[in-house]
């Protein structure tokens, strides 16, 4: 998986639509609209990513270390990471 420096993963964005089914959802995918984007993305729902025998999330820089190191402090769906 990759990160964006808002705290976004594998197409869950806080406030998109869709994110609460993509959260919840016990199906393996689901559609969410990123607030920012101009079409819907498909995305491995969390229970999915969850499941994988391994999870690996490379970071490369300070802004990136410091937003998932907020996320895992205190997680919230502001920062789906």
């Amino acid at each position: 998986l990759g990160m964006g420096e808002d705290g976004h993963t594998a197409s869950l964005f806080a406030n998109a639509a869709g994110l609460e089914a993509a959260v919840g959802s016990l199906g393996p995918v689901a559609w969410t609209l990123p607030p920012a984007a101009r079409h819907a993305r498909l995305t491995l729902t969390l229970p999915t990513i969850l499941a994988a025998r391994h999870l690996l999330l490379p970071l490369l820089g300070e802004a990136k270390r410091r937003v998932f190191d907020q996320a895992c402090k205190a997680p919230s769906r502001a920062l789906p990471v």
